[in-house]
């Protein structure tokens, strides 16, 4: 589960919980018991594609709101173009080699639009690499708390990584990176979980961080499908950034 923090994601209204969610639930188990089912749910996950609203804020509280498509292949591929009022204002392209981004020269909203992709960015791959991520770091912990599972577990830089999952659906709820001071640095909250071919994922996603937020709402999403040819490669416009 511990990776590189490099990316993910968006501002969720608060979760209701997993009551109105129709998603396959578990007898209780014991620990591993449960994170076999997170690391053979992970390993299912090839590609992810969906329609979205986007809403981005920053720290300043400015916000622009897009409607998106999503592609993403994990755990480093994503593609994300967005339109507001019919227009296209927003294309970004995420790989292994870095970060790609066309916004309109004459857009209002260029340099916010700007600014928030370029954390969308680090909070997408973080996303990906977190939900397709396979719970089995040798230093991994595990405890009960009451209906949830904690998981955490620190990396090679004095950070630590707490994933809190739901035991009745085996489903992550919510994700915190703890710097060495133990201050929060970037929170996930993950829920309206729904089953596609089999597999449960999100369609709502919250991510904090002291850039701003970021809140995504998917409609129409596919698992496992086909994806376009070429559905990764930057267009020729495209400003990759630092």
């Amino acid at each position: 589960m511990t990776r590189t923090l490099v990316a993910a994601v968006f501002m969720l209204l608060p979760l209701a919980g997993c009551a109105r969610e129709q998603i396959p639930t578990y007898p209780a188990t014991s620990e591993q018991g449960a994170l076999k089912v997170l690391r053979d749910r992970a390993r299912a996950i090839h590609t992810i594609s969906a329609q979205g609203l986007i809403t981005l804020t920053r720290g300043d509280g400015n916000t622009v709101a897009l409607d998106a498509v999503v592609v993403m292949q994990p755990p480093d591929r994503a593609r994300l173009r967005a339109w507001k009022f019919g227009q296209a204002v927003f294309d970004m392209t995420l790989t292994p080699d870095g970060l790609w981004i066309i916004v309109p020269k004459n857009d209002e909203h260029r340099q916010e639009i700007l600014a928030a992709g370029s954390s969308t960015a680090r909070l997408t791959r973080q996303w990906l690499q977190l939900m397709t991520g396979s719970f089995d770091g040798p230093r991994l912990s595990i405890r009960r708390n009451g209906g949830t599972l904690v998981l955490s577990e620190p990396n090679d830089y004095g950070a630590t990584m707490i994933c809190e999952i739901d035991r009745k659906t085996l489903t992550p709820r919510r994700y915190v990176m703890k710097d060495p001071g133990g201050i929060d640095r970037f929170s996930l909250v993950l829920g309206n979980y729904a089953e596609f071919g089999g597999i449960v994922w999100p369609r709502k996603v919250q991510a904090v961080s002291e850039s701003g937020r970021i809140l995504v709402e998917l409609r129409d999403v596919e698992i496992n499908s086909d994806l376009p040819p070429g559905a990764f490669h930057p267009p020729a416009r495209a400003e990759k950034l630092p």
